[in-house]
């Protein structure tokens, strides 16, 4: 037999090159047992039989090794393939009766059913059932779902790592973020309030604490002032930093009380730097006058009206005595003698009385009927004026006068072609033109069906400005003000309550058919509160509040809410609030 030797090489792994075969050229690698050419366009290729290059389908059917040998169809048993070198398998499914053994290198793509024991290396596509356990290294995996439980094996120091910051709802937390979150939560509390069970210890475990807090602090005054419900008993400590009462009912300090003492006259007695307005009542107990600018008492009035009249009533008998005694001079002399005594007393006692009374003068004279100087409480009728008059030891002043003659204080009268001028503070109860006056009772004015009762030029009301915070019941006193005015910012819905003040109600201050109007300032910030309620003397019973526009739901934020009320009477205890509300802003 013919022996034909193709070109060969027995260095393992080696390939012809370009250059080394013609076309058609044979070249074998006796060690790798692969044959080569050079096929129609000058490329060395390895020949593996009519199915072209794909070694991965050769093996030896029996056992044993077999290159270039293509299998269609049929079983592979017992038969490694590639040999010690790895080689591409392709197909559609591998199975194995038992499992795979050795390494797998390359892209597995479709499932893979059974245990995988060893590295893998590469992407794994589609799901992985079974547990996936490495003894060591580090494995590396992105987007992954677990749809059942995660055990790290909390027997060994297994940790899941390099977790970033949690930024949505379900995302796992790493130590570092629960780590900060918790000190967050504890802050600065101290070492003793840093837990849970600390802080429902410091509690005493209420898990109502909100409502029993509520509960404490309505029982207390607020900083901003209140009502209080019961006395306080102040002991040997003081009440300091009172301001100036105005209300009849405040509080007052000692300045004010020492203020008012000095306006008073003492008990001791005084200087008065106004007049004294006695109206019906009466001074007494007041000693008898020895100077002339002493106040005088009626038993001394008397005591000098009843001597005058005494001297007259004696002149009258000395003058009858005389003519008596004329007659009867004949028929005693002793009786003369006692007539002549008798006239001349008479006749002193006339003088007397004719020095205090110089009777009708048609002008004030300037000595009496003597031409002696005027005696302190001379007195004279002027006939010009018909007024009698009393000489002061200075000046004759009006004595004395007649029911027809002035005004009373009560009852009605009509003053025709009259100037009553007085003096700033003499006159009370009236009403000057140009001073300022105070009405402290009520004041009624009547018009006619013509003519209106009063009319207000330059009209002020008063308004009552308060650092305070709308909240809770609020006591709207009408006798104190017109316009209420809170200038810090509401902090809760209120009810608002009219009355007269505190010790009277407006059911008593106000008559059927009556109306009021007030206001009522309220500031608020950025969260606006409203008047939720309005009552009067404490009650809504009885009150009907109309608003403009219906019933307010909340407040207008940033500016000053106005709210008016006109309140009306309409019968005992029962009124109609006719209510509106108006934001004013910058």
């Amino acid at each position: 037999m013919t022996t034909i030797i193709t070109k060969n090489s027995s260095t393992s792994s080696a390939t012809p090159a370009s250059g080394d075969l013609t076309k058609g050229e044979l070249a074998i690698n006796v060690t790798d047992k692969k044959l080569y050419t050079k096929d129609n366009s000058g490329t060395v290729v390895r020949i593996v039989g009519s199915l072209g290059n794909q070694e991965a389908s050769a093996a030896a059917i029996t056992g044993g090794t077999s290159a270039g040998v293509a299998i269609t169809g049929g079983t592979i048993n017992n038969t490694p393939i590639g040999g010690t070198t790895a080689a591409a398998v392709t197909g559609t499914v591998v199975t194995a009766t038992t499992n795979f053994a050795g390494a797998l290198t390359g892209a597995v793509t479709g499932n893979v059913t059974g245990n995988l024991t060893g590295n893998v290396t590469g992407n794994v596509t589609g799901n992985v059932t079974g547990n996936v356990t490495a003894s060591t290294g580090t494995s590396t995996f992105n987007n992954v779902t677990i749809n059942g439980t995660l055990d790290m094996d909390s027997g060994t120091a297994a940790t899941i790592t390099g977790l970033p910051t949690p930024t949505n709802s379900g995302d796992a937390a790493n130590k570092s973020y629960v780590d900060t979150a918790i000190s967050n939560l504890v802050g600065t509390a101290p070492a003793t309030l840093d837990t849970l069970g600390e802080i429902s210890d410091a509690l005493n475990d209420d898990a109502n604490i909100a409502a029993t807090l509520t509960t404490a602090i309505a029982g207390k005054l607020a900083l901003a002032g209140g009502t209080m419900s019961g006395a306080i008993a102040m002991g040997t400590s003081k009440i300091t930093g009172l301001g100036t009462p105005t209300a009849g009912t405040d509080a007052t300090t000692k300045t004010y009380v020492d203020g008012v003492g000095d306006a008073k006259l003492a008990l001791a007695g005084g200087t008065m730097t106004g007049n004294i307005v006695m109206g019906a009542n009466k001074v007494t107990s007041t000693a008898t006058p020895s100077a002339d600018a002493d106040l005088t008492t009626k038993v001394y009035v008397d005591s000098i009206l009843g001597s005058a009249t005494s001297a007259a009533t004696s002149a009258s008998a000395a003058s009858t005595s005389a003519t008596n005694a004329s007659n009867s001079a004949s028929a005693a002399s002793s009786s003369a003698s006692a007539a002549s005594a008798s006239a001349s007393s008479a006749a002193a006692s006339y003088d007397s009385f004719d020095d205090r009374y110089l009777g009708p003068k048609a002008s004030a004279p300037t000595v009496d009927n003597d031409g002696n100087t005027l005696l302190t409480g001379a007195l004279y009728w002027n006939t010009t004026s018909s007024s009698l008059f009393v000489w002061s030891g200075s000046a004759w002043t009006s004595a004395a006068f007649t029911a027809g003659s002035f005004a009373t204080l009560t009852g009605t009268e009509t003053l025709t072609n009259k100037t009553i001028t007085f003096a700033d503070n003499t006159l009370t109860n009236v009403a000057s033109i140009n001073t300022a006056q105070t009405f402290t009772g009520t004041k009624t004015f009547s018009g006619t069906s013509s003519a209106t009762a009063i009319v207000l030029n330059d009209a002020a009301e008063v308004a009552t400005v308060s650092a305070t915070a709308a909240t809770g019941t609020i006591n709207y006193d009408i006798t104190t003000q017109s316009v209420l005015y809170y200038t810090s910012n509401a902090s809760a819905n209120w009810t608002v309550n009219f009355r007269a003040s505190s010790g009277t109600s407006l059911n008593t201050l106000m008559s059927t058919g009556q109306s009021m109007t007030v206001a009522f300032l309220v500031t608020q910030g950025s969260t606006a509160y409203y008047n939720s309620a309005v009552q009067v003397d404490g009650t809504t019973s009885g009150v009907t509040t109309r608003w403009l526009g219906g019933a307010p739901t909340a407040g207008n934020a940033s500016g000053i809410d106005s709210y008016r009320y006109l309140i009306i009477k309409t019968g005992s205890a029962t009124f109609t609030v006719l209510a509106s509300n108006t934001q004013f802003k910058a």
